[in-house]
């Protein structure tokens, strides 16, 4: 059993090594060395969460978002960091993934969400992402549950620094109620 755990060490010291060498290679503009040796990690440690995480970044920076989407989401069965949550919600709130407007007419889908609050957290980092910086580019007016067509939708209401209001609305049925680790 010792012999096995410590096996298991070396190959993830492995993969952080080629995980390491990878951003290094990613940060000078080398990146399909970059993605060469995050596969080469992820062959030598197939649960290594960080070089799945980094490689769904070299795909999503190369334009290959549903590749990037499945680095992400195993990224995600081996760890927890929000992090490796917050780019993959990035990545759900993208042109190529969210093609919904907003308006009560055509909610925006949020999917892929574990739970209830992963949800709400990627109802405000699209608002972040298409609105600016909370409480300097934007304040929350109010926020209310509702329901448009069957569907249960979230509408935040908010004030642009300009004074102009907007309603955005959120599909929420595919999370609304969830909870973490049920």
């Amino acid at each position: 059993m010792i012999l096995f755990a410590q096996e298991n060490d070396d190959r993830e010291k492995q993969a952080n090594t080629l995980c390491d060498l990878a951003a290094d290679n990613f940060q000078n503009n080398n990146v399909e060395e970059a993605r060469k040796l995050l596969q080469k990690a992820i062959e030598v440690c197939p649960h290594h969460a960080m070089s799945w995480h980094n490689l769904g970044v070299y795909y999503k920076v190369t334009g290959k978002f549903n590749e990037s989407m499945e680095c992400y989401n195993k990224a995600l069965q081996f760890s927890s960091n929000p992090d490796f949550a917050y780019s993959r919600g990035v990545l759900l709130l993208q042109p190529n993934f969210c093609k919904n407007t907003g308006t009560s007419s055509d909610p925006i889908k949020i999917t892929g969400a574990r739970h209830h609050f992963e949800g709400i957290q990627m109802e405000y980092l699209y608002i972040n992402l298409h609105y600016g910086t909370p409480d300097n580019d934007w304040f929350k007016v109010s926020q209310k549950l509702g329901s448009i067509d069957g569907k249960l939708c979230d509408e935040i209401t908010i004030r642009l620094r300009n004074g102009a209001q907007k309603s955005i609305f959120f599909d929420i049925s595919e999370f609304f109620g969830k909870m973490k680790g049920v």
